[in-house]
């Protein structure tokens, strides 16, 4: 009789148990469901339109026929006009987002080997933007960029026997996002982090408003 009550009272116990997980995983979903809902409702997974400056460092590189060669530094800024797309699963949440951009370069060394310097030279890219982030709160949202640009600039040289290299065509960086939601509609993007080959410092910062 004693080891069938010690018996009864385990069953019991062990169904309790399950049917308390049970229950907190139904009202776990509930919650989740309920900030979907929440973040539908407030309009938040609506497409982005983004305007951003954003700027970079390259290695520029001046070779000649003769065999000299300077290398120094170019950097890139410019603005950015793009259109974006988030989806949230309750703390996280994931995006894709592209873009044109253009703007001016400037770069060299008058005191090189070679003394070349350009400045206000003309650029234009086009980006693609995959992201994950994590909800810090209500309003920010904490995340990681992994970027891609393809780049096409045009360094100019006094004669043939000179030729310029900056960078590469192909552009790609890993950046730390953050986005601060001032109201449904408005918020602010802020991109820091490095390019990669040359390991160059990249910033972004801009507004995005909701459609």
């Amino acid at each position: 009789m004693k080891k069938f009550l010690i018996f009864t009272f385990v069953v019991l116990n062990l169904l309790g148990v399950q049917a308390l997980a049970q229950s907190e995983k139904s009202t776990a979903g509930k919650d989740a469901m309920a900030k979907k809902r929440f973040l539908l409702e407030k309009g938040i997974e609506k497409w982005l339109i983004t305007v951003d400056y954003d700027s970079w460092f390259e290695e520029l590189t001046v070779t000649n026929t003769s065999g000299g060669m300077q290398s120094s530094q170019a950097l890139y800024y410019g603005f950015g006009l793009g259109l974006e797309k988030n989806w949230y699963h309750g703390s996280w949440g994931w995006g894709l987002g592209g873009g044109v951009l253009g703007g001016s370069a400037v770069g060299g060394d008058k005191s090189g080997s070679l003394t070349y310097f350009q400045a206000r030279v003309p650029w234009y890219a086009a980006r693609f933007t995959p992201r994950v982030f994590y909800r810090w709160t209500g309003r920010t949202d904490l995340g990681l960029d992994i970027s891609t640009f393809y780049k096409q600039s045009k360094w100019n040289t006094l004669n043939d026997t000179v030729t310029v290299t900056s960078g590469s065509e192909m552009i790609t960086g890993a950046f730390l996002d953050l986005r601060v939601r001032f109201n449904p509609k408005l918020e602010m993007i802020q991109s820091f982090g490095t390019v990669y080959k040359n390991e160059s410092i990249y910033w972004r910062l801009g507004l995005a408003y909701r459609l």
